[in-house]
């Protein structure tokens, strides 16, 4: 698809908005992403898609937002921090101004401009317990420490504690948050999880899609990691 002159003919916010559906659905999240960072309206058209019915189309979005981090990082990583400060702020509970997915947004981030890791990952942990954003902070947390495995290596207490939840999601997502110091020191309890069977269902960037996983299938491969 000619993103430029598809662009030019969508004349109406309804159609962008259809046309931004289809160039995430389409899959090349890069290809969108360069073109987006020139084009200062992706980025209000990429917000509203983090409210679609559509669970695929809000998860590309979040994608695209760390790709488009990615290369204005290159340039200017200030801007980069900028809005971090705003998706922190927006997670604070007393902000009063709640943006949709903001943890996940945070992690993606992140995980994308993974310098600015040690100045803003510790901040997801404030509101680890709300029940608004937990799952996403768990997300958020996994996707991080996917990029950086010791991003979360001073709060491994805490999310050893998540491994009790009762939150499959969250189980299985601290699970994949852990430092491999900190696997270690939960050896017993991980080795519990191994008869879990609940279900964790988690977008992968790497696949653009999403994955279902049991917790003991998380477990094993967490296990098996250390060896």
């Amino acid at each position: 698809m000619d993103i430029e002159s598809s662009f030019a003919c969508a004349r109406t916010q309804k159609e962008r908005k259809d046309l931004w559906k289809t160039l995430l659905l389409g899959g090349d999240l890069e290809t969108t992403a360069r073109w987006g960072v020139e084009h200062r309206e992706v980025g209000r058209l990429l917000n509203s898609l983090l409210y679609d019915a559509e669970g695929l189309v809000r998860w590309r979005a979040i994608q695209v937002f760390g790709l488009i981090a990615a290369l204005k990082a290159g340039v200017r990583i200030e801007s980069v921090r900028e809005t971090l400060r705003r998706l922190v702020w927006a997670v604070n509970d007393e902000s009063g101004n709640s943006i949709p997915h903001a943890p996940e947004l945070i992690g993606e981030i992140l995980a994308n401009v993974p310098i600015l890791i040690p100045e803003f990952a510790r901040y997801l942990l404030a509101c680890h317990d709300s029940p608004l954003y937990e799952r996403g902070i768990s997300w958020a947390m996994a996707r991080i420490a996917a990029v950086d495995p010791e991003a979360f290596r001073e709060f491994s207490e805490m999310l050893t504690a998540s491994l009790n939840d009762a939150d499959p999601q969250v189980r299985g997502l601290a699970l994949r948050a852990l430092s491999p110091n900190a696997v270690r020191d939960a050896l017993p309890l991980i080795r519990s999880l191994r008869f879990d069977p609940a279900i964790v269902r988690y977008y992968d960037p790497a696949c653009g899609n999403f994955q279902e996983r049991t917790v003991e299938e998380i477990a094993d491969s967490v296990l098996a990691s250390l060896k």
